[in-house]
């Protein structure tokens, strides 16, 4: 195999460990045999050296000294303009595995502060990637930015940050951030901190921060208007499965109301949305002599932030529901329960949602009931 022309790019972010003290891995990287040219960029915090060995003609073998257990991702960058990016998962006695790099569903960030950040949200579509940029509209972006937005969360093994939740309760001012991700490999992490951060955060933050302020954006992709074209002649679907159809981290809000129609009946509403990257929980009891109640009528009421345990407790009561068309003309006299559900990326009219069971209804308005004590302790 020839290598006259073989660029090894090495991104030393940190250099913390000296090269004769460090240990060394070896990372096979596939490769077309005629890729003699192709530029090989490793990825990481802790590296400090990095040599090529003899190698089969399938690909290449390189030696790093530094790589520490984790994550890490390498690129191969080749004439044409193209690139493979490939992910690397280091073992405890440095043994790296390479596996095609998977692709990012979800990216969701969330910062506040003294500064003004706007939240950013990207997913994947069957037709590219939709990008929610604070209250602008709809746009799109390309691989470019998911391949950047990739490189920096495996180069820092951001994925180790899933289950950080810290928060300084006596610290007023400062930063608070959300970052939720999710892999089409089933990789997922979900990250929250006020004034309490995981490690790495400052790099990691400022690297995220740049692709998504210096993202290419446009208003609509090619193969999203012949879509938009191809989809016209389809029947419109009515019918969604939740966790199928629709992933949790599309939904945007879900109301259940109890509404009794006779006097002294209590009307209990509870109400599940997303606010600035947080999932928060709001209920409202009413009593009244007469129907319909009025907010005059409201005997007890809360606002709360759910846990990431909390949450996860919701999407499990709400899996294998479904969400169809809303009936405009209710049986007169029932009282419910009434139950929607919106989410991103909704065009449908369908909004009514059905658990999937009896049980996990009755289930579910006891944790609801349990969430609603917590926020307003003493309520009825």
């Amino acid at each position: 195999m020839k290598y006259p022309a073989l660029f090894l790019m090495i991104l030393c972010l940190m250099t913390a460990m000296s090269a004769s003290a460090a240990a060394e891995s070896q990372i096979f990287l596939p490769a077309p045999s005629d890729a003699a040219d192709c530029r090989i960029t490793v990825d990481h915090p802790d590296i400090v050296s990095i040599a090529l060995l003899e190698s089969p003609d399938s690909g290449f073998m390189l030696s790093c000294t530094g790589l520490s257990e984790g994550r890490t991702c390498v690129t191969a960058a080749f004439p044409d303009g193209t690139e493979t990016l490939y992910a690397v998962s280091v073992d405890n006695r440095l043994n790296a595995s390479v596996f095609p790099a998977p692709d990012i569903e979800l990216f969701d960030l969330s910062r506040n502060g003294e500064l003004a950040y706007e939240p950013c949200r990207i997913e994947k579509r069957e037709d590219g990637y939709q990008v929610y940029l604070g209250t602008q509209d709809v746009q799109w972006t390309g691989e470019e930015t998911i391949h950047a937005l990739y490189r920096i969360l495996y180069t820092w093994d951001v994925f180790s940050w899933d289950g950080f939740h810290e928060s300084a309760e006596d610290v007023l001012d400062g930063e608070g951030f959300w970052l939720e991700v999710a892999l089409s490999d089933g990789t997922y992490m979900h990250a929250t901190g006020s004034n309490r951060f995981p490690e790495h955060y400052g790099p990691v933050m400022h690297a995220l921060q740049e692709v998504v302020d210096h993202m290419e954006l446009t208003s609509e992709t090619l193969v999203h208007q012949v879509w938009t074209v191809l989809t016209g002649f389809l029947p419109e679907r009515t019918r969604f499965v939740v966790g199928q159809d629709i992933p949790f981290y599309d939904i945007l809000e879900f109301y259940y109301t109890l509404d009794p129609t006779i006097p002294m009946g209590e009307y209990q509403r509870y109400h599940f949305f997303t606010d600035v990257g947080k999932h928060m929980f709001e209920h409202e009891t009413r009593k009244g002599l007469s129907w319909p109640q009025t907010e005059e009528d409201i005997t007890c009421s809360g606002v709360s932030e759910l846990s990431a345990d909390d949450w996860d407790a919701f999407c499990a009561f709400l899996d294998g529901g479904t969400v169809s068309p809303r009936d405009e003309f209710p049986v007169d006299g029932d009282a419910g329960p009434w139950t929607y559900l919106y989410w991103r990326g909704d065009t449908s009219d369908s909004t009514e949602f059905s658990f999937a069971s009896q049980e996990k209804l009755l289930r579910f308005e006891s944790f609801c009931e349990s969430l609603r004590d917590l926020t307003s302790p003493g309520s009825p």
